[in-house]
């Protein structure tokens, strides 16, 4: 099971050109820890070194431990943020993302404020000693505000996170679909390494965020990171990868109904569908025929993006 924490307060840790120190202990695989924080460097103004002595002020410290996983977080810049793992967690990288995510001041997605907009806690399911951990978390918000509800993030429960009976302790209030997304990803998400960002490098860039569609500021302030499918100094376009698929992937949305076929499709496609200013569009599958079961986690499937944040899944 896992041990989560609640926090007030983001740690302390350096930004770039400075540090955050790692001690990762011998009887942990280090490697896999490392390739969790690894990225950060590239897509963060965060930068992670290992050493070999354990920190005694700020920077992470992984240690090993026989009982339950947890996170101390560090609220100063004289305290490390320690980390106790068990073995198994080590062996799980969705868990292991997790408390990773922990570490860097994330919270878990089903403590957001807005979650009951997205899922239905079942408290009846939880056991009395879980409840804490369901509790909304109102600390982060602004970190939160520019990002959807995201089922792809690291930072979700097992939706049995907790049970006391072997039923569900929350369930996705918009599709059943989302659910079975929940423990495909293993790695940070865009939205995590966007809020990341927000913590910790959003005062870097002394300007208004005006990149499109859930992007956000690069470290050097003159570009945008896009979510997957968009580009542009400011994602306003589709990426051309995306758009091979027919002759046209751009479509405006009229009061009648319009058809669009797709098939013999065999790589990734995006298409926009638009309506005019003040009107919605109303999107309606008819049928589905994959070459293989849909399985997200193998990119077989198809997603759509309705949100403002077109980063979320």
């Amino acid at each position: 099971m896992v041990e989560t924490i609640t926090f007030k307060k983001v740690p302390p840790y350096p930004i770039m050109p400075n540090i955050v120190k790692l001690y990762i202990s011998k009887s942990l695989d280090s490697e896999k820890i490392y390739n969790q924080l690894f990225f950060l460097s590239y897509t963060s103004c965060l930068d992670f070194h290992k050493q070999n002595t354990s920190n005694k002020h700020i920077g992470i410290n992984f240690f090993s431990t026989q009982r339950k996983s947890k996170v101390i977080l560090s609220t100063s810049l004289k305290r490390p943020t320690n980390v106790y793992l068990k073995k198994s967690v080590i062996h799980n990288e969705k868990q292991l993302a997790f408390y990773v995510g922990l570490a860097l001041g994330l919270i878990p997605e089903v403590i957001r404020s807005d979650r009951n907009e997205h899922i239905k806690i079942h408290w009846k399911n939880i056991l009395k000693s879980y409840k804490k951990y369901y509790k909304k978390e109102p600390y982060n918000e602004k970190y939160l505000t520019n990002t959807g509800f995201d089922f792809s993030s690291v930072m979700i429960y097992n939706p049995y996170y907790g049970s006391k009976n072997g039923k569900q302790t929350f369930v996705s209030k918009l599709y059943p679909y989302y659910e079975k997304v929940l423990n495909i990803f293993k790695h940070f998400s865009y939205n995590d390494i966007k809020r990341i960002n927000y913590m910790y490098c959003g005062n870097i860039c002394r300007k208004e965020n005006q990149c499109l569609h859930g992007g956000y500021f690069i470290k050097t302030c003159d570009g945008c990171r896009c979510p997957l499918g968009f580009i542009g100094n400011k994602c306003e376009n589709i990426d051309s990868e995306f758009d091979k698929c027919s002759p046209k992937n751009n479509f405006l949305a009229y009061s009648f109904k319009k058809n669009l076929l797709i098939k013999n499709i065999s790589r990734f496609c995006m298409y926009s569908i638009k309506s005019k200013k003040g009107r919605k569009v109303r999107i309606t599958i008819l049928n589905t025929k994959l070459s293989k079961t849909n399985s997200c986690d193998k990119g077989i499937g198809i997603e759509i993006k309705y949100g403002k944040d077109k980063a979320a899944k």
